[in-house]
């Protein structure tokens, strides 16, 4: 996973924007919480808010883990936002 983490995003090149490359960020960001390293979850995490999306649920599931991210690392203030964040983006979703 960390090797993943680390093809993902080699040098912190600016990569071209979009669904996919943000998609990209997500699912590798989503597995690597299995490290339980959610310092390099939260880096990919916000990698993927960079990117311009046309799917805002993409965002919206960013923010969610983001918030789990930062909650486990004790940054409550930033963890609460980025939920409210999150229910701010996925106001369609039934959970």
């Amino acid at each position: 996973m960390r090797e993943a983490a680390a093809l993902v995003d080699p040098l912190g090149i600016v990569l071209p924007p979009g669904d996919e490359l943000a998609q990209l960020f997500f699912d590798v960001a989503f597995h690597c919480e299995a490290l339980c390293d959610d310092a390099l979850c939260a880096g990919l995490y916000r990698r993927s808010l960079d990117c311009p999306v046309n799917n805002l649920n993409i965002h919206a599931g960013c923010w969610f883990r983001l918030a789990g991210c930062l909650a486990r690392m004790g940054s409550w203030k930033p963890a609460m936002e980025s939920f409210q964040q999150a229910i701010r983006l996925g106001s369609n979703w039934a959970h």
